[in-house]
């Protein structure tokens, strides 16, 4: 008997598809230098970009995480 997803294939991918947009967004941001620490910028630039990067990480996780839980709950995960 084929197993059932409790989601579709077509969401699982749509939601690891934004995961990567955010990550590959940050990856990028880091790349061209933190503000205050690589570039020279204030300490509020500094924590705008680390408030957000943060912000969006912890989304991510929890995109993640909950993407792993609904799918492994199919397979008894």
């Amino acid at each position: 008997m084929a197993e059932i997803l409790p989601v579709s294939p077509d969401v699982i991918h749509s939601e690891l598809e934004a995961a990567q947009a955010i990550i590959s967004k940050w990856r990028e941001a880091v790349s061209q230098g933190i503000p205050g620490v690589d570039t020279p910028a204030g300490d509020e630039a500094f924590t705008r970009f680390l408030t957000e990067m943060c912000g969006e990480l912890l989304l991510v996780s929890a995109k993640c995480q909950a993407l792993a839980s609904v799918v492994g709950e199919g397979y008894g995960g």
